[in-house]
């Protein structure tokens, strides 16, 4: 702490600093290379397909080619497809970039790309898949009868309905000839093993980046009941809504049986190395439960946990991971889960009367980006929502506008720090100290 840094600013420091040092250590790079010291690489005349999806898939493949050029070994033919904002080519790797959170053109182009590779391998090969999160929006494969332009619109409704991740890759599922297992289907009769970063809480294998190595989440009758009970059965596009109608009654594929699935990096990894760096400087409560469901509820919640430390009167921390949701309704303003946790937090210890001693509380994405904007959450303190009132904003009329970033990025709370090339959901932090 510098002579002109006050508690306050230290604390907003730290929560930054803890972060990103959480981050660093589910780096997408090491996990990859490290998990390569388990994978039995085939001898000739079998060949190797080295494959990475995801918002991590460059860092995962650099890890991958690292490991072979260590190791003498060579891939048959490497192909990678991520997102524009974390596209970069990696060595003489095949590099393809596409939409996210919604699917695009692009998309499409590197999914019919990857089935060609994959149509190539043989009974001796072996397709080494890196699959990080992204990956259900970025690879779109849609059946017959089912456009891109569905695809899109189904996307565009499903973010915005609060289903959380396991609902949303159930109903994709339905409209991918890739997910629930597609991928290894196509890969067929080569051995996939597939090395997973998780950023789905229940590190699910169905569930990370819609399934594409594994069985499918549950039936087509199983998605349209979700569908009704949430109220978008009829706002599915025409050609999506009659599908599924015929196919009702259809049992959903089995677990692939050339496919094997390991899990390299998760959130809990990724909170509990926050964890580890937060107890060096203060009185840890490190909260195991993951926070699901409401974005509001989850507010709430974490406000009441955060109070209940102040009592002891020495520095403490809470640090927990998950992945809450919004419904947007017909909400136009801009934001993301973790921008409307930071200023939902901020106004409930506002309405409490505050806090008796400074604090800074931290929400945000480990992939660096938080809903369709180039922030990865926010960062908040006792004094964001006067400086929101300051500069003529009402933070309650934003929030319900849902917009969150507008109202941080006036109080100088916006969490910006670019595209980390990893994906393992998303982390909240609170410190306060006297």
């Amino acid at each position: 702490m510098s002579a002109n840094e006050t508690t306050q600013q230290k604390l907003r420091r730290h929560a930054k600093e803890f972060f990103l040092s959480g981050i660093n250590e589910v780096d997408p790079r090491s996990c990859a290379f490290n998990s390569m010291t388990h994978c039995p690489l085939p001898t000739p005349p079998g060949r190797l397909f080295l494959i990475a999806i995801g918002k991590a898939a460059c860092a995962m493949m650099q890890g991958a080619q690292e490991y072979l050029q260590q190791n003498d070994h060579t891939a048959h033919h490497c192909l990678l497809v991520t997102d524009h904002s974390n596209f970069k080519q990696i060595g003489d790797c095949e590099c393809l970039s596409a939409g996210h959170p919604v699917p695009d053109s692009d998309g499409l182009r590197a999914t019919k790309r990857l089935i060609e590779v994959l149509d190539t391998a043989q009974k001796n090969d072996l397709v080494l898949a890196f699959i990080s999160g992204g990956g259900s929006a970025i690879l779109p494969c849609p059946p017959d009868g089912i456009s891109l332009e569905d695809e899109i619109a189904l996307n565009h409704l499903l973010l915005a309905s609060g289903i959380d991740i396991e609902g949303i890759n159930l109903i994709r599922q339905q409209f991918s000839l890739l997910k629930g297992g597609g991928l290894a289907r196509f890969a067929a009769p080569a051995r996939v093993e597939a090395l997973l970063l998780s950023d789905v809480l229940s590190d699910d294998e169905r569930a990370i980046a819609g399934g594409l190595t594994a069985a499918p989440l549950g039936s087509v009758a199983q998605a349209i009941t979700l569908l009704k009970k949430r109220g978008l059965w009829q706002s599915l596009p025409t050609a999506m809504r009659e599908g599924l109608q015929t196919r009702q009654t259809e049992q959903p594929f089995p677990a692939p049986g050339n496919a094997g699935n390991a899990l390299m990096a998760s959130n809990r990894m990724l909170t509990f190395a926050i964890s580890k760096n937060v107890k060096k400087n203060y009185q840890t409560c490190y909260e195991e439960k993951s926070m699901i469901g409401d974005v509001g509820n989850a507010a709430r919640q974490l406000v009441e946990q955060a109070s209940g430390l102040l009592v002891c009167g020495k520095p403490v921390a809470l640090v927990c991971g998950g992945e809450t949701t919004v419904r947007l309704g017909n909400a136009t303003g801009r934001g993301g889960r973790n921008q409307e946790l930071a200023l939902r937090f901020a106004l409930n210890v506002e309405k409490r009367g505050g806090f008796h001693l400074p604090w800074a509380f931290l929400s945000g994405g480990s992939d660096g980006r938080d809903g369709p904007t180039d922030a990865a959450g926010g960062l908040v303190d006792g004094g964001s929502i006067n400086r929101m009132l300051s500069a003529d904003l009402s933070p309650e009329a934003l929030l319900k506008d849902h917009d969150s970033y507008r109202a941080l990025d006036a109080s100088g709370d916006l969490l910006l720090t670019g595209a980390t090339g990893t994906n393992v959901a998303d982390a909240q932090i609170f410190l306060a100290a006297p």
